[in-house]
């Protein structure tokens, strides 16, 4: 168990607006704090930095600003300014909990490894006690003290088997024993490993310069089956090639450093967890390491999780190309362009990828996708295609939803036979997927075909996913299609329920209400659906049917 101590820093760290004071100490700094405080709401961490460097430079010392000072500085990638704001603190009262990590930080970067103990022994209290044996560790293999670096690791607890097993391959390997290395990583238990995929990939390079590609190419394949997503796929073909990889995950003992920051931003018990505090630790790792392309990375996703769009793309831009997560954080790029409605610069993105020989079915992928959002079905397709030709068969996963997403644009396109072969595909790789159960049974609905296997597909998928509101309006069509309109509106009453302002949903049970007698309410429902931003086709037709009614089903 941690420390209970190590559990109120992480707390500490990962609230929102981290010790702003209740009661404000000086009226003068009121418009800084509010400033910060809204800086912080928008995730605008920069500027929260600012303030907080403001009010503590222009005389406001108190330990809360300083601390907030530190945290947002390190947040927002001001690592010169964080630690100019240290040395005044550290001169003028005690270290608090994040400048005292960001004081170790400093110390391991310029490689003072003399200090780490000194600050261990000083602050160490903190610190959970795995995390001092690893820090302890790796500061004796910097200082030469390789044996002593060893035994220490060895000395964790059986339930931090994995950690230490790691640990000691990773500090093997990179004294060039790759065979001692790879002895080390039989002996890890992976039904009980957490790994990251820097890690990951630091054990297919070992393997690799053990001369065991088999091992690594397994360990890709693996981890490629179990996370369903690709990864590694230039180091993949290379092994197949039977080409020895160049271990340089972890090139110096501040990479490995680096991953105990991270680990430590890992740490919590879930309600005591925030991005804020992931934030802080990851560009503490960063900073800290050789290699710091990974961190590079994680950074990216997170702040692009958060909307910190410009943020997200900074990080993202910063892997290097020669990095295995170079065609991972291009991608992330390209998302965010997604996301920010510049489908354009997205397309630009993903081509410049292929222009630097990644022909890749995530590439392919992501070009069908932006093509899709685009209503390029012609262009969508086509990069599909391309997307399942380059795909291992090992991955099922990404196979099937290809395949759907492909069978959806064959049908948005006009071509039904080949959508319904595509959908066919899907599901035979994944049996009674409830999305494309729901999408196939309701385009057999909409077209008048085969309606009870149908309405059979839609049952199951909604059996399976009750609380979707599309699932069980699809249900309730199907049952209206079949001309019983009483247990439609059942489904179709529900579903707005979960889903009230969907168009299509309010248009059906105005459909349904209007077939049974219940004509003031279909056309309230009909109005209703004008007020959701139907499609224009959809638009007209409502509008027939509040006129008219219902004349032609």
């Amino acid at each position: 168990m941690m420390e209970v101590k190590w559990k109120q820093l992480i707390r500490k760290i990962s609230v929102a607006g981290m010790f702003l004071l209740i009661c404000f100490p000086c009226q003068a700094f009121s418009g800084k704090y509010l400033q910060a405080n809204f800086a912080l709401k928008i995730n605008d961490f920069e500027n929260a930095a600012n303030n907080y460097v403001s009010m503590f430079k222009n005389g406001l010392e108190e330990n809360e600003i300083l601390q907030d000072a530190v945290i947002f500085s390190v947040i927002s990638q001001n690592l010169d300014t964080a630690k100019a704001i240290l040395g005044l603190h550290e001169r003028k009262t005690s270290l608090s909990p994040a400048s005292n990590l960001l004081n170790l930080a400093d110390i391991i970067k310029t490689k003072q490894y003399d200090k780490v103990e000194v600050s261990l022994a000083k602050h160490g209290e903190i610190y959970p006690e795995f995390i001092k044996i690893l820090l302890l560790g790796w500061t004796d293999i910097a200082n030469e003290n390789f044996d002593r670096g060893i035994k220490r690791f060895l000395s964790l607890n059986k339930d931090l088997h994995n950690v230490a097993i790691f640990n000691c391959a990773l500090a093997f390997a990179m004294k060039g024993n790759f065979p001692k290395a790879a002895e080390y990583l039989v002996k890890l238990n992976t039904k009980k490993m957490n790994t990251t995929d820097r890690q990951v990939l630091g054990q297919i390079q070992i393997h690799s310069n053990n001369n065991q590609n088999d091992v690594a190419i397994s360990l890709i394949e693996e981890r490629m089956k179990n996370r369903g997503e690709l990864l590694f796929q230039t180091e993949l073909r290379e092994l197949k090639k039977g080409k020895k990889l160049k271990f340089d995950s972890y090139k110096e003992p501040e990479d490995a450093l680096a991953d105990v920051f991270f680990l430590m931003g890992n740490l919590g018990d879930g309600k005591d967890q925030s991005s804020l505090a992931y934030i802080f630790y990851s560009q503490l790792a960063k900073y800290i390491a050789i290699q710091s392309d990974y961190y590079s990375l994680k950074l990216g996703e997170v702040f692009s999780e958060m909307g910190s769009y410009q943020v997200a793309i900074e990080s993202y831009q910063s892997v290097q190309v020669q990095s295995a997560f170079f065609l991972k954080a291009q991608l992330g790029i390209g998302d965010v362009m997604i996301d920010i409605n510049k489908e354009d610069e997205a397309t630009k993105t993903f081509y410049s990828l292929l222009d630097l020989g990644f022909y890749e079915f995530s590439v392919y992928d992501a070009l069908a996708n932006v093509y899709s959002i685009k209503e390029k079905h012609g262009k969508a397709i086509e990069y599909y295609s391309l997307a399942l030709e380059m795909l291992p068969i090992v991955n099922d996963s990404k196979r099937w939803a290809t395949f759907f997403l492909r069978g959806i644009t064959y049908d948005r396109y006009g071509n039904w036979v080949r959508a319904k072969a595509d959908f066919d595909s899907a599901l035979s790789l994944y049996p009674n997927h409830p999305e494309v159960l729901n999408y196939l049974g309701y385009s057999l609905i909409e077209r008048n075909e085969n309606l009870i296997e149908a309405l059979k597909m839609i049952e199951n998928a909604a059996s399976q996913k009750p609380n979707s509101g599309y699932i069980i309006d699809s249900l309730g069509w199907g049952l209206f299609r079949l001309g019983r309109y009483e247990e439609s509106i059942i489904h179709m009453e529900k579903a707005i329920e979960l889903e009230p302002n969907d168009p299509i949903i309010n248009d059906h049970l105005g459909d349904a209400l209007w077939m049974i007698g219940r004509e003031r309410e279909a056309r309230f429902q009909w109005k209703r659906a004008l007020l959701f931003g139907p499609t224009l086709e959809d638009k007209k037709k409502i509008k027939e049917k509040l006129n008219y009614g219902i004349t032609d089903l």
